[in-house]
């Protein structure tokens, strides 16, 4: 699916899921979410947006990668 397609779907006003941590993951069913819901979605740190991409993997069959970027010196 096209990214740019998908950003047209999404109406403006559509409501927007505010995810504060894994305290508020009791009300989301990771199995029936759409890009939509996926895009709709804002985090209030990055934790809580880790947590959420995690979760969701391990419901589709996926995994989430943290990591660090660095600067090699040399």
């Amino acid at each position: 699916m096209d990214l740019s397609a998908a950003d047209a779907d999404i109406d403006v006003e559509a409501s927007v899921r505010i995810v504060d941590g894994i305290g508020s993951f009791g009300a989301i069913e990771f199995s029936t979410l759409t890009a939509k819901d996926i895009l709709t979605t804002k985090f209030i740190n990055l934790q809580g947006g880790y947590d959420y991409y995690n979760e969701y993997g391990r419901i589709k069959g996926f995994s989430v990668r943290r990591s660090k970027m660095g600067r090699r010196t040399k």
